[in-house]
């Protein structure tokens, strides 16, 4: 664990969020969301040293991280399906552990932990363009059936899923003002959809 780690690094600006939150953050939420986010990368950083296909780092984003891998060689599908749900699984394990430990302590801020590891893994889990879920989806897909169909298959999903989403934001919005967090998860989709159809032109 201590060499997975060492190959995180943060960029100044992710720093720089994650001190406001802590200053600004009454909830604890934002703030569980961002330890959420990196124990979420962490774990596809465990899984590719499990796997024998080591990274070379991590850069933690505001928005994310970025893993520069050391080599682009094939694996086999159960290693990449590993690295791929290795963030869901670490994020579901650590909302175990919180969990269980809000249960001797009775701490909020556990408790929001644990809600916020099982709210990101379980988003990461959808079968959306960008998201592990989709991911992992769209290299099953390929195996079998070839690249073309699984982005044909994945771009369907995807839409397929803007539509609750839109729907169930814009009535949050309309009963919680100020409530754009549904909306905002919208476009991020909305926008890695575009972009990955950007790429493949």
């Amino acid at each position: 664990m201590s060499n997975v780690l060492k190959k995180i690094s943060f960029s100044f600006p992710a720093v720089a969020v994650f001190a406001i939150c802590v200053f600004l953050d009454k909830t604890g939420g934002i703030t569980a969301c961002f330890i959420s986010a990196v124990l979420h990368e962490c774990g596809h950083l465990l899984a590719m040293e499990i796997s024998g296909y080591p990274a070379e780092k991590i850069k933690i984003r505001i928005f994310g991280g970025e893993i520069v891998k050391k080599n682009q060689i094939a694996k086999p599908l159960s290693s990449e399906l590993l690295i791929i749900y290795g963030g869901i699984i670490s994020n579901l394990l650590f909302a175990i552990v919180f969990g269980f430990i809000n249960i001797y302590f009775d701490n909020n801020f556990l408790y929001v932990l644990c809600f916020s590891n099982i709210g990101i893994g379980l988003f990461n889990l959808l079968p959306a363009s960008t998201l592990d879920g989709g991911v992992g989806l769209s290299l099953v897909l390929s195996h079998f059936f070839g690249e073309k169909a699984a982005g044909n298959v994945i771009t369907v999903l995807t839409i397929l899923l803007l539509i609750p989403i839109f729907t169930a934001g814009f009535l949050v919005l309309f009963n919680s003002p100020y409530n754009f967090s549904l909306l905002f998860i919208g476009i991020y989709l909305t926008l890695s959809l575009f972009v990955k159809n950007n790429k493949a032109l």
